[in-house]
């Protein structure tokens, strides 16, 4: 037996549709996880020079191809040609689901009808139905300066687009809040690679419709003071490390085929979503990436 530790593994051991073996009950972190010998990932991950002509990048790649690897690489198409290595699968021929990160299936989220995972090691979110993996994509969390919480929510209103009330000229498309106190949101907007944001979480257009239409949102009260059924359950899955590496890049990742563990980063005191407070009778703030107006940062950190 073979013993993989961390929210990453470090061998390559382990199929596609076996990762849900790795999936633990949400009040139950592990410790290690021992997995059997001689089995191989489904898909295979590698590092790959990329020209940094964006028009001998799109020469390089097909529209269908350029999608995926918008996904593996956390990070625009337009970004992709400056970061001279890309990761790239060793085979296209797969759906998109077969090259996920997230586990095929989570346990904790089989008792929600629909669920979301975030997690902010890998920049990458998992969407469920009873506990199957139905969509997944890459997301840029909070920066160092304004991280994403983490723990358990809900969604809870949504938007076509939204005005920042940080910046006016920060438009925020396709916004689904999930911290109603703090206007914390799922929305589009520009992915660099790594994590850029105020504290939402951003995500691709793509993504951000998709989710705007497939999540549910809450059921207030006439008042709109009280929660009388939440919406779509979110975990916001443990912390970004800002001071190492960014771990979908590193070898021992690509070659386990760049699953993710979730087994080893429950939290079993997870909090759900505040209620509204009882004296405001419109809880839907307006979504921002931060309640404090944060210190200027370079401009692919807004």
């Amino acid at each position: 037996m073979r013993v993989i530790t961390g929210g990453f593994p470090t061998t390559p051991t382990l199929p596609g549709i076996a990762l849900a073996l790795l999936v633990g009950a949400a009040a139950a972190p592990a410790a290690t996880v021992s997995l059997p010998d001689q089995v191989e990932p489904a898909v295979r991950l590698r590092l790959q020079a990329v020209s940094d002509d964006p028009q001998q990048f799109r020469c390089q790649f097909s529209a269908e191809q350029i999608a995926l690897l918008k996904k593996l690489n956390r990070a625009d198409a337009e970004k992709l040609p400056g970061m001279g290595f890309i990761v790239v699968p060793d085979r296209w021929d797969f759906r998109e689901l077969d090259y996920t990160p997230m586990p095929p299936e989570s346990s904790w989220a089989r008792p929600h009808r629909k669920a979301v995972i975030v997690h902010q090691q890998g920049q990458v979110f998992g969407a469920y139905e009873n506990g199957k993996l139905v969509r997944w994509g890459p997301v840029s969390s909070g920066g160092k300066r304004r991280p994403t919480p983490s723990g358990y929510f809900h969604l809870n209103w949504k938007s076509k687009g939204r005005t920042s009330t940080v910046n006016g000229a920060w438009f925020l498309p396709w916004a689904f809040n999930f911290i109603n106190k703090d206007g914390i949101s799922f929305h589009h907007y520009e992915l660099p690679g790594y994590p850029a944001s105020h504290g939402c979480v951003r995500l691709l257009e793509c993504d951000a419709k998709w989710l705007y239409r497939w999540g549910e949102e809450w059921q207030l009260d006439a008042r709109g003071w009280t929660i009388e059924s939440p919406g779509t359950a979110v975990w916001i899955v443990g912390a970004y490390d800002y001071h190492g590496n960014r771990s979908w890049l590193e070898q021992e990742y690509l070659a386990y085929g760049g699953r993710i563990s979730l087994g080893q980063e429950i939290n079993a005191e997870a909090e759900a979503t505040p209620s509204p407070v009882p004296d405001d009778p419109s809880p839907q703030v307006t979504t921002t990436e931060s309640v404090v107006k944060p210190v200027a940062e370079p401009a692919d950190s807004i």
